[in-house]
Formats: C-alpha cells, sequence, structure tokens
C-alpha cells in the first residue's frame, strides 16, 4: 500500500513538472517574441503565460530604446 501511494505521488510530481515546463516554454516564447519582434504570435496569443512574457518583452524592449536614446543624448552633448 505504501508503494502504491509513493507511485502516485510521483506520478503527481511528474505531472507538475510537466505543467511547470509548459508555463516556462510559453513565458520565454512571448518574451522572445516582444523583445526581438515586437508581433504576438497568434496561436499563442491565447495563453495566459505567454501573455504576460510578451508583455515583459515589451517592457524590455522599452527599456532598451531608452537606454540607447539616453546614449545618444550623452554622445550628442559632447
Amino acid at each position: 500500500q505504501i508503494l502504491k501511494m509513493r507511485k502516485q505521488q510521483l506520478k503527481r510530481l511528474k505531472m507538475q513538472d510537466k505543467n511547470i515546463q509548459k508555463i516556462i516554454h510559453d513565458f520565454k516564447e512571448g518574451v522572445a517574441d516582444g523583445l526581438f519582434n515586437g508581433n504576438r504570435n497568434e496561436k499563442m496569443n491565447g495563453k495566459h503565460y505567454y501573455k504576460q512574457g510578451y508583455d515583459f518583452g515589451i517592457y524590455l524592449y522599452c527599456e532598451k530604446i531608452d537606454d540607447v536614446e539616453e546614449i545618444k543624448e550623452v554622445k550628442d552633448a559632447r
């Protein structure tokens, strides 16, 4: 009976791990699309973690643009 319980626990942990890996994958896909492409992948657009990643990627892109503009202003001021 203990062995059966352990097998069930292991099965649940494997399913949780699979779900976590899928969440991470979707988030990373969204970040890459937001940061490098600037366009949402319509196939992924309905996924919650993809959308969060995309928003974060857009944020990072905007921060990068702001940094580049600040560097240009400093160079132009010289």
